[in-house]
Order: C-alpha cells, then structure tokens, then sequence
C-alpha cells in the first residue's frame, strides 16, 4: 500500500505518507475512504517526496474536480503535499491550480513539513474548522 498514515499526528492534522507507484484512482480511493466523519475537517498533508506518480495531466484535472466539488457540497479541511522531489512537486503544484481554478484555494504545495504546518495554522477558521 502506497499510503501510510503517521502515528501520531498532531491535532486536526493527518500526516501521510506516500511512497512507490501510485495512481489517481489510488489517491482518489485513499481520499474518499479517509475523508469523512471528523476527520472530514483536519488537515491532510501528503509527503510525496518518495512516490512515484503515475497519473496524466487529466488524470491530475479529475481528481481536483472531484475535491473542489466534494469540497463545495461539504467544507473540508485543507489538503498540503510536501515534496523535496521535482516530478512530484511539479504533479502537486498541477493539482494545486486545477483546484485554485475549481474553486478550492485550500491547496498548498511546500517543500518542508514544517513549511506546510505553518500554511495550515495561518489559514482562517470558518464554523470551527480550518
């Protein structure tokens, strides 16, 4: 399995991470098992620095369709990659404004954890969530 989720994370945050191949159905399966309930509101930041991304530019387009709507019908938290890798950086920021185009400008892109964390906590609130 691609994904694996760190234990523990801090609060209202899901630290994931990705690593080997993995596809846009994987991402949007992994998305939609872990996205509801009270986890639909925390913060999820994928580090990608060692997954090997295997999707197209429309297979990136579909997948931040799918967020933006999903994030319209019901808010959800903020989605941050982290990636010292180029490919995987440059596949995050393709996601990051295909979103921003959707309608969803909680997307970040960042090279260190800590610069993700900090994007996070500087975003506002609204109704009790990020």
């Amino acid at each position: 399995m691609p994904f694996a989720i760190a234990e523990p994370s801090l609060p209202d945050e899901i630290l994931v991470t990705v690593s080997g191949e993995v596809s846009a159905k994987e991402m949007q399966q992994f998305m939609i098992d872990h996205r509801g309930g009270p986890e639909r509101s925390s913060a999820f930041l994928f580090d990608i620095s060692n997954a090997a991304i295997g999707v197209s530019a429309d297979d990136v387009l579909m997948v931040a369709s799918r967020g933006a709507r999903e994030a319209r019908t019901s808010p959800m938290g903020p989605v941050a990659f982290i990636s010292t890798s180029p490919g995987p950086f440059g596949m995050a920021r393709m996601f990051q404004s295909f979103s921003a185009a959707e309608g969803r400008p909680t997307v970040g892109v960042f090279r260190s954890l800590d610069e993700a964390r900090a994007w996070v906590r500087n975003l506002p609130q609204k109704d009790g969530s990020r």
